[in-house]
């Protein structure tokens, strides 16, 4: 954890929360302590999911010399913590984050090759002076309405043999076993699922994007696309270790989150803040329920952009963990 609970002055407040003022209504969570801690929570859900790694792009051992300089570029870093830890890891790197809330530690808490930048990075024009060797963003499926112009953004400002790397949730739940699978169309989760991608549908936005992710890096010039499908136990039903494990930290994740996820999206369903909060109990009742034995896919995907001469260099691979086939089929957008 960062260690701090950072209140940025440019903030709203609404509903007992406090949201980003800067460019007020483009992100829909709070900004507040309670969020940070958050976020700084789920930030262990994330080492858990990736076997402790920052990153799966190979973009350290690509650039060459131990001496030379790494730019690196965290997208939505939130708290700052990823890129706290990698500048940490990586002393010859140059590492900035951009958020549209400053909520990251001063300074003089933070390591001396890295910093933070209040940025839009879909709106925003970049004001960065250098092209990156890799650039980073994860959660970031409701943040964007074109991720595609994004992607594209990301392209121009990596520097030849750079790499991309995006993980991310897709908004869905899959069923383990067939007692669940029965379980899912009438539970609260269920409901409250579909009224949450109705609710961002009406902003153009899908929070089952990073299921396109992959395809996209390819239609932008990527090479060396590869995409991993990982599942994220919902809690720690699993007997697994490891899972159970992630499944601990998720549980209490999404439940801090609830309320503070639901309250502006759920609004644009016309629900009433009373019946959103009646909703969330019935939700957290799911999330904790032991025989909900389920899991949020969770998409890792990376590529390079070519170097001069690369030709193709076509390498996309998709690993599934588990299996899994996922159908999207209900939902169109």
């Amino acid at each position: 954890m960062t260690g701090h609970s950072i209140p940025d002055p440019a903030s709203v407040e609404e509903n007992g929360r406090t949201y980003s003022g800067y460019r007020e209504g483009r992100y829909l969570l709070p900004n507040d302590g309670a969020e940070q801690d958050r976020l700084d929570l789920q930030h262990k859900v994330w080492r858990l999911l990736l076997d402790d790694a920052l990153h799966l792009a190979p973009w350290r051992e690509e650039k060459g010399a131990d001496d030379d300089v790494f730019h690196v570029l965290d997208i939505g870093t939130g708290t700052g913590i990823w890129p706290i830890e990698l500048a940490r890891a990586n002393p010859a790197a140059q590492v900035v984050g951009t958020d549209l809330s400053l909520i990251q530690p001063p300074p003089d808490k933070v390591p001396p090759n890295c910093r933070f930048v209040r940025e839009d990075s879909e709106e925003d024009e970049w004001v960065h002076e250098v092209q990156f060797d890799y650039i980073h963003m994860r959660a970031m499926h409701s943040s964007f309405t074109d991720h595609r112009a994004m992607i594209k953004k990301v392209y121009d400002n990596l520097r030849p043999g750079g790499w991309f790397e995006s993980q991310d949730f897709s908004f869905d739940m899959v069923a383990a076993d067939a007692a669940t699978e029965a379980m899912l169309p009438d539970s609260a989760i269920k409901q409250w699922q579909q009224l949450m991608l109705e609710g961002m549908k009406t902003m153009g936005r899908d929070l089952r994007v990073a299921r396109h992710y992959g395809q996209w890096l390819k239609d932008a010039g990527f090479i060396d696309v590869e995409q991993i499908l990982l599942l994220c136990p919902l809690n720690p039903w699993p007997l697994d270790p490891k899972d159970k494990e992630i499944g601990r930290y998720f549980e209490t994740d999404i439940i801090e989150s609830l309320e503070g996820m639901s309250m502006k999206i759920l609004q644009l369903k016309g629900l009433s803040s009373d019946e959103i909060r009646a909703l969330v109990t019935r939700v957290e009742q799911d999330v904790r329920n032991r025989q909900m034995h389920a899991y949020t896919p969770v998409y890792a995907i990376y590529g390079r952009k070519p170097l001069d001469g690369d030709g193709d260099g076509e390498r996309r691979q998709e690993k599934k963990i588990y299996g899994v086939e996922l159908d999207y089929s209900s939902t169109t957008f």
